[in-house]
């Protein structure tokens, strides 16, 4: 969501989660697109395009269609 900042598309998509376990997960998805987590606290309609795509495939990794990250 571009009005949301890079750090909170994540959580977002992660709502349904416990606070441990969408904190992992952001971690996580932060860690697999480095790109985007040094701009952890910019907005995310100044990302590039790429760089939306990845927090968007990060925002779905969120729900967690895998198994959590322990």
């Amino acid at each position: 969501m571009p009005s949301l900042s890079v750090d909170e598309n994540p959580v977002l998509g992660g709502f349904h989660l416990d606070g441990p376990t969408r904190r992992r997960q952001r971690d996580m998805v932060l860690g697999i697109f480095t790109e985007i987590a040094d701009r952890a606290g910019s907005p995310a309609w100044r990302l590039s395009g790429g760089e939306q795509q990845m927090l968007a495939i990060g925002r779905a990794l969120m729900a967690a269609p895998l198994p959590a990250v322990s």
